[in-house]
């Protein structure tokens, strides 16, 4: 997955990432606030140094002493070192858990003082932790000093500093708070791609090309008045024309109810009409009402014939007179459509499909599900119909009742096909 289909998937799953981020996130900030305990640390600084009875001996013997610093700052976390401190003090701590606790530097650098610095969990225990480090190591590193020549520095470690009050440690929890956060956006960028990949319902092109096994040709919309819709199907038109589908019977065949292939059809049928071309609709879903008989020709609108008595009875489609009608239809009129109720409902679509060039599939985007665009494709193809393509329907909410009568009304010419 690629940075934009990334974006894309994050803004089509955007609840599930805000809800997973902010879960992860809050619940480990709320970890990391009431249930680490605070840790205090405090500090204390040691100087180690040469014992020489004139400055220019102290200075010769200045990388000596250089050597010692570094050295000592390693040992004061070694286990010969912990291990004494803790049997001398009696201290309620394991050797390796103390050598956790101490942080030891040369601050500033090429100098030769070392700052100590002992965490705690509270103020107190950092503070007396702190003053028992500085002075057992410093005991520890004199007793190390043992001076076997009369040539031999004479280098002493001594407590200059003791442990001032120790201070909660915020740096390394903001530290702590800042990777909390990013883990609540990575664990919430897996939960959108697991949730791409298992979810039921039909949201891209993509997963439609992939349930039904064929492409994609177009997206429209319904329930909308909107002068794009007109452009998105003129697209289709041109889509269809390319893939030399537009001549011919075109059967528009839904998934479920939520795509209204009337609508389309319509829809469809003015566009075609508009691009040159006698234009018909075959509708097999609309029930027309009394009044629309009588519904003044409109320019530009495809003829409409009503065969809801297919639906009323299936097995009226599968006789010859029905066969009859779409060989008439074909040699009338260059574009022949016919929109046939959901698949899986009734055995129209089926039948039809077998005098049909192309069938086309309507899949609603955002509400069809993958399981049934998977059993309506295989369904077609197990009774012969040529599924060339699909179309993806967007319904636009609260307005596809009023859309829906407003462009069937407005049909040049209504009939029946009983």
């Amino acid at each position: 997955m690629d940075l934009k289909t990334f974006i894309g998937t994050t803004r089509r799953y955007w609840l599930t990432f805000v809800f997973v981020t902010v879960a992860v996130s809050a619940g480990g900030l709320g970890w990391l606030l009431f249930v680490v305990p605070a840790t205090y640390v405090s500090t204390a600084q040691l100087l180690v140094a040469t014992q020489e009875p004139t400055a220019n001996a102290a200075y010769q013997n200045q990388d000596l002493v250089y050597g010692r610093v570094y050295s000592y700052i390693v040992l004061m976390t070694s286990d010969s070192f912990t291990r004494r401190l803790v049997d001398e003090t009696h201290l309620p701590l394991e050797p390796a858990g103390l050598a956790t606790r101490i942080s030891a530097v040369n601050v500033p650098p090429r100098t030769t003082i070392i700052d100590v610095a002992v965490t705690g969990d509270s103020a107190q225990e950092a503070q007396q932790l702190a003053d028992m480090v500085a002075s057992g190591f410093a005991d520890y590193a004199n007793a190390l000093e043992i001076i076997t020549t009369d040539d031999s520095a004479k280098i002493r470690t001594t407590v200059v500093t003791d442990a001032g009050e120790a201070q909660r440690v915020v740096g390394e929890l903001v530290l702590i708070a800042v990777l909390i956060c990013v883990g609540g956006v990575i664990i919430g960028a897996v939960a959108v791609w697991i949730r791409s990949l298992t979810d039921p319902i039909v949201r891209t092109a993509e997963r439609a090309a992939a349930a039904a096994g064929v492409p994609v040709l177009s997206r429209v919309t319904v329930g909308s008045d909107s002068p794009v819709v007109e452009l998105e199907y003129r697209a289709l038109c041109t889509r269809l024309a390319e893939t030399a589908l537009s001549d011919g019977v075109l059967e528009l065949a839904s998934v479920d109810e939520e795509a209204d292939a009337s609508v389309v059809g319509v829809n469809l049928g003015c566009a075609l009409q508009m691009s040159g071309g006698r234009t018909i609709l075959l509708d097999a879903l609309s029930k027309p009402q009394p009044g629309q008989l009588h519904s003044p020709p409109r320019k530009g609108h495809p003829d409409v014939l009503c065969a809801y008595a297919w639906t009323e009875d299936p097995h009226r489609i599968a006789t010859s007179a029905a066969s009859g009608l779409l060989t008439t239809l074909r040699a009338d009129f260059r574009h022949v459509i016919v929109a046939v109720p959901p698949v899986l409902s009734t055995p129209v679509a089926s039948a039809v499909s077998e005098c049909a060039d192309a069938v086309v599939l309507l899949v609603s985007l955002g509400r069809s599900k993958r399981r049934q665009v998977i059993r309506v494709a295989d369904a077609l193809r197990a009774t012969g119909a040529p599924l060339t393509a699909i179309v993806l329907v967007v319904n636009r909410p609260g307005r596809r009742a009023r859309s829906v009568n407003r462009q069937r009304n407005s049909s040049a010419k209504i009939s029946y096909v009983s």
